[in-house]
């Protein structure tokens, strides 16, 4: 805060021509003089408590700022601690990591076999199913072939019995035979 000096003047009043602040007025004094110097005061007066109040909160504020200060620091050594300690751990090889990654290479090894013979499996799957497919593509051929010729031998069959058409012994022979599998 700016220093405030206040220079005292010798005040000339009513009251008379050399009017000293000690001197004891019978009355209450009106002049300007007097109002200058109880607005003063009370400024002076009020400029102290501000004064006072602010280097309250100074020391306030430089205690508060030692008590960071001292967190900080502590937080900085925890924080040199720590990064050591990584460092530490990031060199160290665990005990079993030779056994980890010599059993990372077999699971490698026996994912490549399970792949192939997955790869295989599907493979021989697909072949198996058409290979059914076609079984009853040749199944549904040979049914449509024999309803067709029991349809046809119904059919001529029934042209016989009507009379429309003469008995031929050698085909209805080999009929026979187809159907009783002779």
């Amino acid at each position: 805060l700016p220093c405030v000096r206040l220079a005292l003047v010798t005040l000339t009043c009513a009251a008379g021509p050399s009017w000293d602040r000690n001197t004891l007025h019978t009355g209450p004094c009106t002049c300007p003089a007097v109002q200058v110097e109880s607005g003063i005061q009370e400024t002076i007066s009020g400029l102290s408590e501000a004064l006072n109040s602010l280097q309250s909160k100074l020391v306030e504020l430089s205690g508060s700022e030692g008590q960071l200060a001292a967190r900080l620091e502590k937080r900085r050594a925890e924080l040199e601690r720590a990064e050591k300690r990584l460092a530490t751990l990031a060199g160290v090889r665990p005990a079993y990591m030779d056994e980890f990654e010599a059993l990372q290479g077999q699971l490698q090894v026996l994912w490549l076999h399970y792949l192939e013979r997955f790869r295989n499996l599907q493979y021989l799957e697909a072949q198996l199913e058409g290979y059914h497919k076609a079984e009853q593509d040749a199944a549904d051929a040979a049914e449509r072939r024999r309803k067709k010729m029991q349809k046809q031998l119904a059919e001529e069959e029934l042209r016989i019995l009507r009379g429309e058409a003469a008995v031929d012994e050698t085909r209805l022979g080999a009929a026979s035979r187809a159907t009783n599998g002779d």
